[in-house]
C-alpha cells in the first residue's frame, strides 16, 4: 500500500493513513496529501512516529507542518561512530538584547571542532515557552543547525525542529485505547504462586506413614532447588512483556537502547527471551536510566 509505512518497532506495526487520523488528527483537519507526505518522510528517513520523532502540525486552514525532534540529531550523530561530543553555551543576555547561543561539534575523524552561534533575536517568539526558557530553546536551535552541518551525510534530508520554524511542537502522549497493564513488578516468588499445583508421586503405600530421615529430607530439599531453577529460567508472561512495553515508553527509552542493553547485560537479542529475575534487573536499570537522561 502507497499510505503505510513500518514502524522501527519489535513487530513491525503498520503505520496507515487511518491511523495517523486516528491518533494523531482526530479532527481530520489534515488532507489525504499531506498525511501521505507525513508518512513517505517517516518511511523514507526511518522515524519512529510512535516514539514522537515525527510531529504532524496542523493549525486552522494551513498548510499542515512536517516537524522533527530534537533528539533525533544527537542519536544519529552518535550512531555514525564518528560523534566525539559538543560543547554548546550562551554569551550576552536577553534584556540587553544580544543574546546568542554558540556550539561547537566535535568529530573524530576532525582535528578541530566545527563552531556554530545563534542570535536570540532572529528566532525567539512571543511564546510562554520561549519567554520562560529563553537559554534552553536557543540552544536548542543552535545545536540543530550545527549538527546538520557537522553531520550531512547522516542528516541530510531530515525536516527542521518545530523551534527552527516558528511552531510548538506537539507534546502529548501517544495514548492506546486499550487499558495498558498496571505498573507491577512481579518477582520469582510471585509466579511460583501462580503455578498449577504439581502432582508428586509417592511410591510409598499411602496408608503407611513416611519418616523423613536426613537422607530423604536432603532429597527433598534438592528437589526444591531444582523446582525453584526451572522456575527461574522461564521466560516472561505477555503481562510482563506489556509491562516492559510501558516502563519503555514511561522512560522514554527508544527501542535501540533497549535492544543494546539487553544484549549486553544478558547476551540476549529479544526481550522475550528474558527471564522474570532478568526483567527485574532490566526494569531497575531502565528506572535509573532515566534519571540520568
Amino acid at each position: 500500500m502507497t499510505n503505510e509505512i513500518a514502524t522501527r518497532a519489535d513487530n513491525d506495526v503498520a503505520l496507515t493513513k487511518e491511523d495517523v487520523y486516528k491518533f494523531f488528527d482526530k479532527e481530520r483537519k489534515c488532507t489525504e496529501a499531506e498525511i501521505l507526505l507525513f508518512l513517505k518522510i517517516a518511511q523514507v528517513n526511518k522515524l519512529n512516529v510512535w516514539n514522537r520523532e515525527l510531529h504532524l502540525i496542523k493549525y486552522g486552514n494551513s498548510p499542515a507542518t512536517i516537524v522533527l525532534s530534537y533528539e533525533v540529531y544527537l542519536r544519529r550523530a552518535e550512531a555514525s561512530k564518528q560523534w566525539g561530543g559538543d560543547k554548546c553555551w550562551t554569551e550576552g543576555s536577553v534584556e540587553n538584547g544580544d543574546l546568542k547561543a554558540c556550539i561547537e561539534v566535535y568529530r573524530k575523524d576532525w582535528e578541530r571542532p566545527m563552531y556554530h552561534e545563534v542570535l536570540f533575536k532572529e528566532y525567539a517568539r512571543d511564546t510562554q515557552i520561549w519567554k520562560t526558557k529563553p537559554i534552553t530553546m536557543i540552544k536548542k536551535v543552535a545545536t540543530a543547525q550545527a549538527y546538520r552541518r557537522a553531520f550531512p551525510n547522516e542528516l541530510a534530508g531530515l525536516p527542521y525542529i518545530a523551534d527552527e520554524i516558528g511552531i510548538e511542537e506537539r507534546r502529548e502522549e501517544y495514548k492506546p485505547e486499550f487499558e495498558m497493564p498496571k505498573e507491577e513488578v512481579r518477582t520469582v516468588e510471585q509466579d511460583i504462586d501462580d503455578l498449577p499445583p504439581i502432582d508428586i508421586e509417592i511410591e510409598a503405600p499411602l496408608e503407611e506413614a513416611v519418616t523423613v530421615t536426613p537422607s530423604t529430607k536432603e532429597a527433598l530439599e534438592e528437589r526444591v532447588k531444582a523446582i525453584g531453577a526451572k522456575v527461574s529460567g522461564r521466560t516472561i508472561t505477555e503481562k510482563q512483556k506489556n509491562l516492559l512495553f510501558a516502563k519503555s515508553k514511561e522512560y522514554k527509552i527508544d527501542n535501540q537502547t533497549m535492544k543494546d542493553a539487553i544484549l549486553g547485560m544478558f547476551k540476549k537479542e529479544h526481550s522475550a527471551d528474558l527471564t522474570s529475575p532478568e526483567l527485574d534487573q532490566l526494569l531497575k536499570w531502565m528506572q535509573e536510566y532515566s534519571k540520568a537522561l
